[in-house]
């Protein structure tokens, strides 16, 4: 919930990708925050599904909201030039974390534009700091939680 914070107070609440999505819990949140267009992809179909049955529950209570769980590696994700926010829970090693910031370069090629990165327990946080992002708000609790929020320069 910091980093939702974080962002209303920034007002980068409207669209957001959870790459690694799990059971849809940032998906949910998401939504509770305001971001009106959430994508969620994880290679594990139980998973997806699970998202599915998760975001059904609330879709009610945000009927604008633009939900989309994908079934798929990461990897083969194309980044939409209007999604400006992506959420990782330090879900990858770090080659498929190359190739996520890859992926996010080669989408600000062709679309300049700001993004955020939420990044929690940032394990490969330099891969995105050696490719010019910058961590503008950081937070650890106790010993397992760290979560670091980076940007690229304002386009």
């Amino acid at each position: 919930e910091k980093a939702f914070d974080y962002l209303a107070s920034i007002h980068e609440n409207k669209s957001i990708v959870d790459f690694g999505c799990g059971k849809g819990r940032v998906l949910v949140v998401a939504a509770y925050y305001g971001f009106s267009k959430i994508t969620g992809i994880d290679f594990a179909e139980a998973l997806c599904v699970a998202a599915e049955q998760n975001i059904q529950k609330i879709k009610a209570s945000y009927p604008t909201v633009e939900f989309s769980v994908i079934y798929d590696d990461v990897i083969n994700y194309k980044i939409a030039a209007n999604e400006n926010v992506f959420f990782f829970f330090n879900p990858f090693d770090e080659i498929v974390m190359l190739q996520m910031v890859k992926n996010i370069l080669q989408s600000l090629k062709e679309s300049p534009r700001h993004v955020t990165i939420v990044y929690l327990n940032p394990v490969h946080k330099e891969i995105f700091l050696s490719a010019g992002f910058e961590e503008e708000y950081y937070l650890k609790r106790l010993e397992y939680l760290e979560l670091s929020i980076l940007s690229n320069e304002d386009e």
